[in-house]
């Protein structure tokens, strides 16, 4: 059917009318998104329906989850906690869990000297996840700390790929190292017939770019069932903590940096990450010494509870511009993985 009021266009035509109006300025190299993972993505699509549609059968996701870092130091910083809260995210040095955060799920980030002293997280009944941080490199993961970990299994998801550790600038080569690390997760836990995924979590870093962010975080889903799909497996979300930059070093305009926190949550959240940690939300001096845990747990409860965003499944699905870029992402990243030797 044919509307003649709207009159059939081509990308020439298109090119044409923008030259016009930019009175002859070559303004190609404008309209071309060029992010810095290197990948280009053109602004213009002449049809809608390029990609191949296939339905899949994916397990029911875990929520978000309204998560704020906290310094176990400064008890004062406990005052954020409400009802509104649902977890917190600290570094554990094996002391006792306070009574105070009995109810909530803990994100811990461990460092590898410390994790004999994991066994006293097994009385804590919420769960969470627990992080090894390792010394800087994605390939320090030690796959005997499996049994080390098996010994908290109130809830703790303990199989954590950190990409927070990772220097690398390209998104494609941070996804293809975390699969690399799934791999190695999955093929150890098949060797005990083990086909429970639900313990692997990941750790992703965000950038300023609200569209890479979330192109981002759609591909490692994309990849994650990539590589469910070559074993057999059910699929699954992934478990995707994600966090943003530290803002206080943010040399330039950081008076801006609770709308870049306020952007990153919101590309996380309709990415389909299960956790957002601020860092460094403190633009104002003058303001009371937890404002900035405050902002950062009042910017996630506005997009949860007011602009309800986690009652939307993937709503970047079918976008021309967010599908293309997120396709990208995840071909470069799968088959750098297929092409890495395996271990």
């Amino acid at each position: 059917m044919n509307f003649s009021e709207f009159p059939s266009s081509t990308k020439a035509l298109w090119f044409e009318q923008i030259k016009k109006l930019s009175k002859g300025e070559n303004v190609e190299d404008k309209l071309i998104y060029n992010p810095k993972a290197n990948i280009a993505v053109p602004a213009y699509c002449g049809h809608e329906d390029i990609f191949d549609k296939s339905t899949i059968s994916v397990e029911k996701s875990e929520p978000f989850e309204i998560c704020v870092p906290i310094n176990l130091k400064k008890r004062n910083s406990f005052s954020v906690l409400n009802e509104s809260i649902d977890s917190v995210n600290f570094k554990y040095d094996g002391s006792l869990i306070p009574e105070e955060l009995s109810n909530y799920k803990l994100h811990l980030e461990i460092d590898g000297s410390d994790i004999l002293n994991i066994s006293k997280l097994s009385k804590h009944k919420a769960g969470g996840t627990i992080t090894i941080k390792s010394n800087g490199s994605l390939n320090d993961l030690k796959i005997e700390n499996f049994s080390l970990l098996k010994s908290v299994n109130n809830g703790f998801k303990s199989l954590g790929i950190d990409l927070i550790v990772s220097e690398s600038k390209d998104d494609s080569e941070l996804l293809s190292h975390a699969m690399k690390q799934a791999d190695r997760f999955i093929k150890e836990k098949l060797k005990t017939e083990n086909k429970d995924t639900s313990d692997i979590f990941f750790r992703l870093p965000l950038g300023t770019d609200f569209y890479l962010n979330l192109a981002k975080i759609r591909a490692l889903k994309q990849c994650w069932y990539n590589l469910l799909d070559n074993y057999n497996l059910h699929l699954r979300n992934p478990f995707m903590i994600v966090e943003t930059p530290d803002l206080s070093l943010i040399e330039n305009e950081t008076e801006q940096n609770m709308i870049r926190a306020t952007s990153m949550a919101f590309a996380s959240i309709a990415g389909g990450a299960n956790v957002f940690i601020p860092r460094g939300l403190k633009d104002i001096d003058k303001q009371p010494e937890n404002f900035a845990l405050r902002m950062g747990r009042n910017i996630q409860l506005l997009l949860k509870e007011e602009s309800f965003t986690t009652l939307v499944s993937d709503p970047g699905k079918g976008s021309y511009f967010i599908e293309n870029l997120t396709k990208n992402i995840a071909e470069l990243a799968w088959n750098k993985f297929l092409s890495s030797p395996s271990e």
